[in-house]
């Protein structure tokens, strides 16, 4: 495991406050219900609470964050939207499709703990059911990482990782390549979850957007 993501959960105030205060995460961290490790320190015995940003990210996109239409459909008959013999169908859920929209990032496919494929998209699910339908790559875990920032970036970003990682479906664009100074700094600050909007107008974003750093 990585900790390198994780931090003491007093210093998550920053990131999380437009969403959940920091005595809302400890209380739903008290009770199980969030996220976090427990880190004991081997000298004193002292427990603390670490947090990951990105893995709070993720939790509360996947499972707090709701898109709210303008059209109230509780107030529609079921058989005014499906029809008398869809509404015998139970249980049958009505899906908003800007879930399905919104989930532009970055994904990875495990088998087991292995990783095996990085990429990036910015309808996810469309990709994925591509990589089912295919049945090219085999995995077994999906993780996905909601990348805030703009396409040509995410990609930047995609092509560094799999450079860093090497995943066995990904070889195509790892050999003969290796990460560049450029790139080791972006992952240093993508890890540690910093800001990345300065990369947004770096004169290098092009070139960290191509294959062009061979292995001597």
């Amino acid at each position: 495991m990585d900790l390198s993501d994780y931090k003491p959960i007093d210093e998550l105030h920053q990131y999380i406050y437009r969403f959940i205060t920091l005595d809302e995460l400890k209380e739903l961290v008290s009770q199980n219900k969030a996220p976090h490790l427990i880190i004991k320190n081997p000298l004193t015995g002292e427990e603390k609470i670490y947090c990951s940003v990105s893995e709070l990210s993720t939790w509360l996109f996947m499972n707090h964050i709701v898109h709210i239409e303008s059209t109230d459909l509780s107030t529609l008959k079921p058989a005014q939207i499906l029809g008398i013999e869809l509404t015998a169908i139970q249980p049958m859920y009505h899906v908003p499709i800007e879930w399905f929209q919104a989930m532009k990032g970055i994904y990875f496919l495990f088998e087991n703990n292995e990783l095996k494929y990085i990429g990036e998209s910015d309808v996810v699910l469309n990709r994925l059911a591509t990589h089912l339908g295919e049945k090219k790559k085999i995995f077994n875990k999906i993780y996905f990482h909601p990348f805030p920032y703009s396409s040509k970036l995410r990609k930047a970003v995609e092509i560094s990782l799999i450079r860093y990682f090497k995943p066995e479906y990904n070889v195509q664009d790892t050999v003969n390549f290796s990460v560049t100074n450029t790139q080791k700094t972006l992952l240093n600050k993508f890890f540690n979850n910093e800001d990345l909007s300065e990369y947004e107008t770096f004169d290098t974003l092009g070139f960290l957007c191509k294959n062009d750093s061979p292995i001597n």
